[in-house]
Parts: structure tokens; C-alpha cells; sequence
């Protein structure tokens, strides 16, 4: 197996994994590898962190909004 593969292939078992975390108290949030090694929010140490799985063909975008609050946009990632 050459570097090239055995890259690809750590890429694909990562991505396979990656979830969004946010905390329902202070709104922190990240994109983590592995769901199951959260167990409070690193900022306030709320218990309230919320997980969802990210496909491995989707990014998204986070922003926050006074008025509307936590906006996520999930899109369809670009072949190269």
C-alpha cells in the first residue's frame, strides 16, 4: 500500500465519523472526529452538547444572528 492510499483511506474512516457539537447553553461548537469523547462543553461545562453527524460529501457553514439565532447551512461538497 502506498502513502497516497493509506491517506485516502484514514480520510475516508475519519470523515465517516465527523459530527457537529454545540452546547444548548453557551453556543460553542465544533466539528469533532469522535462524538463519544464528549461529555460537557469545554467552555461552560454544561452537559447540554447536542451532536449531529456530518456526511462525509457535506460541509457546512455557522454563523449567528442576533435576531434568529445559531444558523447552519449543510451543502453538498465539490468534486475535484
Amino acid at each position: 500500500m502506498n502513502n497516497n492510499t493509506a491517506i485516502e483511506q484514514l480520510q475516508v474512516g475519519r470523515s465517516s465519523r465527523v459530527h457537529f457539537a454545540i452546547c444548548g447553553s453557551c453556543f460553542w461548537c465544533a466539528s469533532v472526529f469522535r462524538s463519544d469523547m464528549l461529555g460537557t462543553c469545554p467552555s461552560c461545562r454544561n452537559k447540554a452538547l447536542d451532536t449531529m453527524p456530518i456526511s462525509k460529501d457535506e460541509k457546512y457553514v455557522f454563523d449567528y444572528d442576533e435576531k434568529r439565532g445559531v444558523v447552519l447551512d449543510f451543502v453538498p461538497t465539490r468534486k475535484k
